[in-house]
């Protein structure tokens, strides 16, 4: 549901840009448009739904392996993934307001580096001993 969420206040947020920034125009007189664009958007569904399938694919390696329980991992991901795409959709929505764009924070990224060198710190921890 964050997904679809952060998809729509996404294009929402692509319309407003292009709307507040100054045309440049084709030889024919077509706008060119630079931030209002089909491809941009099926490249984000699908990133979206390559993300989404992140949880499923590390319970399926689980299920398929039998050696690990990542029932709480894989919650804590999908939580992970929930926020990111919350705070995404915040974002948008603060450019949807405001009708100026905004460094992006990518919440994804962020999340899976802190919980990547948590889990370093740790091994590094039990290798040492």
């Amino acid at each position: 549901m964050f997904m679809w969420f952060d998809i729509i206040t996404g294009i929402s947020k692509a319309y407003v840009l292009w709307s507040n920034s100054t045309k440049e125009y084709y030889e024919n007189g077509k706008v060119k448009n630079t931030w209002f664009q089909t491809h941009k958007l099926k490249i984000g569904i699908l990133s979206k739904f390559l993300v989404a399938m992140l949880p499923f694919l590390v319970l399926f390696l689980a299920q398929v392996t039998g050696r690990y329980s990542v029932a709480i991992p894989t919650d804590i991901l999908i939580a992970l993934l929930c926020a990111a795409e919350f705070i995404s959709s915040i974002q948008n929505i603060i450019v949807v307001k405001t009708g100026k764009a905004i460094e992006e924070i990518d919440a994804v990224t962020f999340a899976l580096n802190a919980l990547l060198s948590t889990m370093k710190k740790s091994l590094d921890i039990k290798l040492s001993k």
